[in-house]
């Protein structure tokens, strides 16, 4: 787990999560050739979580200042070494997870309190992020057909989608859609360089945003 700066630019709005308001956005990257959401930074109150395309939490930090800390002497819980605290804000890990599938993994932050599936082998999505908070995490799981299986289908309310059925223009299994925003790319170019390539990005807000990204 690793404290990095913001990769993109955070638009903030405040919800109501919980028994707590929490400043929350979502900021997905897409890229021309891949056909998943290559990440996605959540913002939780003041910290930004950053989520791979596995479902992994790769990186998370902090939006307000104060020293960093970290375990010492914590060889049985696998927490050694790993960010402990920033500032007056408590960071744990799970640790004696007999499933395996949450072991070392971020477990709080705060009053943020952090889930991974289990027990889900044949669905795809043992030991990937389920909660942020309130904010739940899914994927689509059974969708051999339609080119889905395994990618992100939903976070909180932000539902997710891809183009199927979409052989011969090159957009099949891409990012088609992320709650109201429209992703499309260029098809028949094959004499240009766009081909594949994406074409617009429509919809954007506040609150949900998709940006070309570098991944």
């Amino acid at each position: 787990m690793t404290v990095r700066p913001l990769v993109f630019f955070i638009l903030l709005f405040s919800s109501s999560i919980g028994a707590k308001a929490q400043l929350t956005n979502a900021i997905f990257s897409v890229t021309d050739f891949s056909k998943e959401i290559s990440a996605v930074e959540i913002t939780v109150n003041n910290f930004v979580f950053t989520i791979d395309k596995s479902g992994n939490i790769v990186s998370f930090n902090s939006q307000t200042d104060g020293d960093y800390d970290y375990y010492t002497n914590d060889l049985f819980g696998n927490r050694n070494g790993k960010l402990k605290s920033i500032g007056s804000t408590n960071v744990d890990y799970w640790t004696n997870d007999l499933t395996g599938s949450k072991n070392g993994k971020l477990k709080s932050v705060g009053d943020i309190d952090i889930d991974y599936y289990t027990n889900d082998i044949f669905g795809n999505r043992e030991g990937k992020l389920k909660s942020i908070g309130k904010i739940s995490v899914d994927y689509w799981t059974n969708d051999v057909i339609g080119s889905r299986d395994g990618k992100f289908k939903s976070i909180g309310n932000i539902n997710i989608d891809y183009w199927t059925n979409d052989i011969f223009n090159t957009r099949d299994g891409k990012v088609k859609t992320i709650g109201n925003i429209d992703i499309d790319y260029w098809t028949n170019d094959f004499r240009g360089s766009r081909l594949g390539k994406i074409k617009s990005i429509k919809g954007n807000s506040a609150t949900v945003y998709a940006v070309r990204g570098q991944y």
